[in-house]
C-alpha cells in the first residue's frame, strides 16, 4: 500500500489549558499493489495496481508544550473496499484474487500553533 490519502474532521474536547483529546474519521484512498508469478512461466510475472476507497476512524491527544509548540499522537484504523486483482499475463486458471486492504497507523507529531488570525 502506498500513496495513502485521508480526509475528514476532528471533533475534540479541550479539558485543560494544555490537553486536547479528539476523535477523527472520514474518507480514505490508497494505491494497493498485488504481484502474480507462475512457476514454469518465468517471464509471466505481473503486478496489478488498484486505488480502492474506504474509510478511517481513530483518535488522538495533543499537548501544548509552550504557547506556540505542541506535540501529539494519533491512531487511525483504515479499511479499504474489497477489489479483485487479476492478470492476463499468466496463462493459468486462478490468476485472480480478492484483496481487502486494511492498515493501523500511529502517528507522532510536533506542530506550531498560530494565534490571532
Amino acid at each position: 500500500m502506498s500513496q495513502l490519502f485521508t480526509a475528514g474532521p476532528r471533533v475534540g474536547w479541550v479539558f485543560s489549558a494544555q490537553w486536547t483529546v479528539y476523535a477523527t474519521g472520514g474518507y480514505a484512498q490508497a494505491s494497493v499493489y498485488s504481484s502474480f508469478f507462475a512457476k514454469g512461466f518465468p517471464n509471466a510475472g505481473n503486478t496489478v495496481e488498484r486505488r480502492p476507497t474506504g474509510w478511517y476512524a481513530g483518535g488522538g491527544i495533543d499537548y501544548l508544550i509552550t504557547n506556540w509548540l505542541y506535540a501529539g499522537v494519533e491512531y487511525r484504523h483504515i479499511e479499504l473496499d474489497t477489489e479483485m486483482h487479476k492478470t492476463t499475463a499468466i496463462p493459468t486458471v486462478g490468476a485472480a484474487r480478492f484483496i481487502s486492504p486494511s492498515v493501523d497507523l500511529v502517528q507522532f507529531r510536533l506542530g506550531l500553533k498560530f494565534s490571532g488570525f
